[in-house]
């Protein structure tokens, strides 16, 4: 692959990365379209294809400060630093998701359909639970009409 065309694919893997984010962020209010989130971590599992654990990690961050950026809005009413500080927290757990799923997807590739969901609920119980838990906008949630 020519130069050109890494950059060209390491674009598109942070487009995605970011399209995820912004699904992620649709599925829960204002928006609400809670069937979105069915296929919002589509672009970027794609985007996880191939990269390294530290891309996947920097992939992962990114859909989640997109994702808990856009859902989280309302907290800059605390000011700009509370919901940078949530935002930027909250976007570990998506990274530290993207990272593992990498990491064990490289071990035992056959089983890569079935960590996901695996590996998405063990972050999500982990994102909300103990005494520094935050358990906003899981992504079950976003399913509440149905």
């Amino acid at each position: 692959m020519s130069r050109q065309g890494g950059i060209a694919l390491g674009l598109w893997r942070v487009l995605g990365a970011g399209a995820s984010g912004l699904l992620l962020a649709a599925a829960f209010p204002p928006l609400d379209i809670g069937w979105i989130a069915w296929v919002a971590l589509v672009p970027l599992l794609w985007s996880l294809r191939g990269v390294s654990i530290g891309a996947a990690f920097g992939l992962g961050y990114l859909t989640g400060a997109v994702w808990f950026g856009v859902a989280l809005s309302w907290a800059i009413r605390f000011g700009l630093p509370t919901w940078a500080v949530l935002t930027a927290l909250l976007a570990l757990y998506v990274a530290g998701f993207a990272a593992l799923l990498r990491w064990l997807v490289l071990r035992h590739p056959l089983w890569e359909l079935a960590l996901i969901p695996l590996v998405w609920a063990a972050v999500e119980v982990a994102r909300s639970a103990g005494p520094l838990g935050i358990p906003w906008v899981p992504l079950g949630l976003s399913q509440h009409r149905t």
